[in-house]
């Protein structure tokens, strides 16, 4: 950060007692652009942990919770169509698309929550370090992911290219866009999409 006389704060060294401070650590005001920045960043997502650093050694709890999160037990997935939401602790990214999508979704594809270190047995192709990260899974195979916050117009969106695959509807009514009945049916709007395709790069790999 750059150095300046505006510390606003400062937090105890390991080991000091309680209310006492130990050289203290001076904190200065981040630039403007970091300020309010979910506010400023609606469709964005949380880095979870992309650098591999460790803190503190692993405690028998924690390395319990590892081993368990390793044998996740993914069966469920191994047939059919879902979806699944890479999802972390304290991402309020993640909380933004509970509340906005996935707590009013009512849908046929199933939606479950993993953590990262969860997707034991899964064939995954897009990357795992950003949550929200939204997977359209089909027999266990990814067919395509979006990493970050999506809102719901997106989400359904991309629900409907999922449901209809490459077929004849998906064919009229997202790439040709004049037939609004398969619109109609899957809720979307039909003439926006390619530009969607193109701006947010999903691929359907079927």
């Amino acid at each position: 950060m750059r150095e300046g006389p505006s510390a606003v704060g400062s937090i105890r060294e390991p080991g000091a007692e309680a209310g006492v401070s130990a050289s203290a650590v001076r904190f200065y005001v981040a630039e403007e652009y970091h300020q309010d920045y979910i506010a400023k960043n609606p469709n964005g997502y949380c880095p979870d942990h992309s650098t591999g650093v460790t803190f503190a050694p692993k405690t028998t709890a924690q390395l319990a919770k590892a081993d368990e999160d390793a044998r996740f037990d993914n069966s469920a997935l191994m047939s059919g169509q879902h979806i699944v939401v890479i999802d972390a602790e304290f991402c309020p990214y993640c909380e933004k698309f509970k509340e906005t999508v996935a707590n009013d979704y009512r849908g046929d594809v199933p939606m479950h929550f993993r953590m990262a270190t969860q997707l034991n047995g899964l064939s995954i192709e897009s990357p795992t370090w950003a949550t929200p990260t939204l997977l359209f899974m089909e027999d266990g195979k990814e067919v395509y992911g979006i990493q970050g916050y999506v809102e719901p117009k997106t989400f359904y969106k991309a629900l409907g290219a999922f449901k209809l695959g490459e077929s004849e509807a998906f064919d009229v009514a997202f790439n040709k866009s004049t037939d609004s009945r398969f619109c109609k049916q899957y809720g979307c709007h039909c003439a926006i999409w390619p530009l969607i395709l193109r701006c947010t790069g999903l691929r359907l790999r079927r």
